[in-house]
């Protein structure tokens, strides 16, 4: 069994007192097997579990799950993803009620993320894959289609363009689960 984690600590969730729940969360290192607990009124608020699309626009149609028990616990199952929750109540999200739980893979340590990464440049005449629609799925990416020769396969410009591809999924919005 991991760590319990009380989102908001004391304050618990809620839009009272301009709880700072991206610092919260970027304080704590979140693994598999971890627990994490919302805490509120459930007169006044609700945990919805969103997509990131979702999550950065506080969109609150489309919910993977809407929860409204007031004392809400959530098992992280997954190692190296990122859950997202927000309150559905109208402005509470755009307040800052919501939420990003990065989850490290094993032992890792928390390392800052920019807000918004950007793909890392692409070497000449490698083309970076074009940006999904919603966020790449879990693990790691598919083959690509080469129709290189096998002498090419092996040359500099290839390898950099892997590397390239590995980067920028790497840097991409994780799925939610």
């Amino acid at each position: 069994m991991g760590e319990v984690y009380e989102v908001g600590d004391a304050d618990g969730w809620t839009s009272v007192g301009h709880i700072d729940y991206k610092a919260w969360a970027a304080a704590k290192s979140f693994h598999s097997g971890d627990t994490i607990v919302f805490k509120y009124n459930n007169e006044f608020h609700n945990v919805m579990r969103v997509t990131h699309k979702n999550y950065n626009a506080c969109n609150t149609t489309g919910a993977v799950a809407t929860y409204t028990s007031g004392n809400d616990s959530f098992v992280i199952k997954r190692q190296r993803t990122h859950l997202y929750f927000i309150c559905g109540f109208p402005g509470h999200c755009e307040a800052g009620m919501k939420i990003d739980i990065r989850v490290h893979n094993g032992s890792d340590a928390p390392s800052p993320l920019p807000d918004n990464p950007s793909p890392p440049p692409s070497p000449a005449n490698v083309s970076p894959p074009p940006a999904p629609s919603s966020p790449p799925p879990e693990g790691p990416p598919a083959p690509a289609e080469h129709k290189e020769s096998a002498a090419a396969a092996c040359s500099g410009k290839v390898w950099m363009g892997i590397v390239a591809v590995a980067a920028y999924y790497l840097a991409s919005p994780p799925v939610a689960l």
